[in-house]
């Protein structure tokens, strides 16, 4: 079945509220600053964040962005939810990543329970699988959705890149944005929210984002170069998001992108999109968020959702969504690669 997103949060370096945000990118605006990290040769590390009067880092600074987009969904939403009542089903970091370890989520998701003022439903699950974990995500929810029929649930994807030890690591890997390097990102935090349900009519003359297909797939290629790709797992993944969507590819609008600056991932991308393309096809329009919120981690692909939401058109006329069809991809570092199909419809 698909999924509809009823409401939906966003706080990153742009914007607090998934409001302010999505002006913010639709403009182009960032807020990129150099920090107090350091590169080898002593020079500051630009990294995307917001600026906030505590001093607070590790998992106690991701509980505010998890709150405060968890708050921008709830309010978003037709009727107020009971924290209680929803299970959170976060999209985390990686274990293989040196700031992530299983004391860090829990200690974030206990954090933020705290700041909302109660516990979520004790159904809540953590999928530690990264910017590419999006497939995964959603088949939980789609079949807690299926098994629990009238409900509701969150979707959150929620990380940061600002922890020493993942500074430190891309550092060594040169595949930061510092000095002489122009093939590396700009490390930055953020927090998605999406309210799901399994169907829900648009008011009268609006639609609602809906996610139609969604894939999954393993790439055996290296981004550092050690084993070659052909594409191969974001291939599969793409074709089986489009296959469960019931769409042809000359019914997609748009393709949302999460390209940060890395070359290797760009050139995966456009392989895969070209192996996936009809003979003759149009070359899609491009969205991306890196290049306004920094790289975000695994919380990428609900930020994507999200920023969509927001553009969601009036019948006839979308003012500011690229089309009302689009294709969402997203790729690891390591071998989990990523797609989804969403609409703008009514119904």
């Amino acid at each position: 079945m698909a999924l509809v997103v009823e409401s939906a949060g966003l706080c990153c370096s742009v914007g607090a509220t998934l409001a302010s945000a999505a002006h913010a990118v639709r403009a182009r605006v960032d807020h990129f600053q150099r920090s107090e990290f350091r590169d080898s040769t002593g020079l500051p590390v630009v990294v995307a964040r917001l600026k906030v009067d505590n001093d607070l880092w590790g998992p106690r600074r991701l509980a505010q962005w998890i709150h405060a987009s968890v708050e921008d969904c709830l309010q978003g939403a037709q009727q107020r939810h009971q924290v209680s009542d929803l299970p959170l089903f976060w999209l985390g970091p990686e274990p293989a990543r040196r700031g992530a370890n299983p004391g860090w989520y829990r200690a974030a998701y206990e954090h933020a329970q705290t700041l909302m003022g109660g516990s979520f439903h004790p159904d809540s699950k953590l999928f530690a699988l990264g910017k590419a974990g999006l497939p995964a995500l959603l088949t939980h929810a789609e079949q807690w959705l299926s098994a629990n029929p009238g409900r509701a649930a969150l979707v959150l994807g929620a990380d940061t890149l600002l922890e020493s030890a993942d500074i430190g690591q891309y550092l060594r890997a040169q595949r930061l944005l510092v000095g002489e390097n122009s093939d590396g990102f700009i490390p930055g935090e953020a927090a998605a929210t999406l309210l799901l349900r399994p169907q829900l009519p648009a008011p009268v003359g609006q639609t609602r984002l809906h996610v139609l297909g969604w894939g999954a797939g393993q790439e055996p290629g290296r981004s550092d170069g050690s084993v070659p790709t052909r594409s191969v797992g974001l291939t599969d993944a793409l074709r089986a998001a489009m296959e469960r969507s019931g769409l042809a590819f000359e019914q997609i609008g748009f393709r949302f992108s999460d390209q940060n600056g890395e070359a290797w991932f760009a050139k995966e991308a456009a392989s895969a999109l070209a192996r996936v393309t009809p003979v003759g096809g149009h070359k899609l329009p491009v969205q991306t968020l890196a290049d306004c919120i920094g790289e975000v981690g695994a919380a990428t692909g609900p930020a994507m959702l999200a920023y969509l939401h927001a553009l969601s058109p009036a019948l006839g006329r979308p003012p500011y969504a690229p089309a009302m069809t689009g294709l969402l991809h997203c790729a690891c570092d390591g071998d989990l690669r990523a797609a989804a199909v969403v609409a703008f419809r009514a119904n």
